[in-house]
Parts: structure tokens; sequence; C-alpha cells
């Protein structure tokens, strides 16, 4: 069975981790998912599977933007 953490910077409701469930159950099979509550990513969602993070959050984004305006 795959674990999967799900991190939101507010606890997402039941529904929202099953649509999460089901959609990476339709491609990787069962799956246990993990609910953290990090309030410093902002808003998104950062979905850590083993050892890749699918990092979609609004602080991930802004750091991006740092990035980028730093460069230049």
């Amino acid at each position: 069975m795959l674990s999967v953490q799900v991190v939101t910077a507010i606890k997402p409701t039941a529904e929202i981790l099953t649509k999460i469930k089901k959609k990476l159950e339709a491609k990787h099979g069962p799956v246990e998912i993990e609910s953290v509550v990090d309030p410093t990513v902002v808003g998104g969602v950062n979905l850590v599977i083993g050892s890749r993070s699918f990092d979609n959050t609004i602080k991930n984004k802004l750091k991006k933007i740092k990035t980028l305006l730093i460069k230049e």
C-alpha cells in the first residue's frame, strides 16, 4: 500500500481527502492518506509520496518567484 502525506495550510474536508485518494488509487492502487496541517504553506497542497514531493503550495510558488526576481 502506498503511503501519501497531504500537506495543507488548513485541515482539508473529508470530501477533499476522498477525492485525492480516489485519484491516486486510480493510478497507483490502494493508498493510505495522512493529512498534515502546516500553516506556513499559506494555501494549495503538497503531496508527499515516499521521497517525492509534488508541491503546489503558495509558499513554493512564492519561493520560485523570489528566485526569478533575484536572478535579474
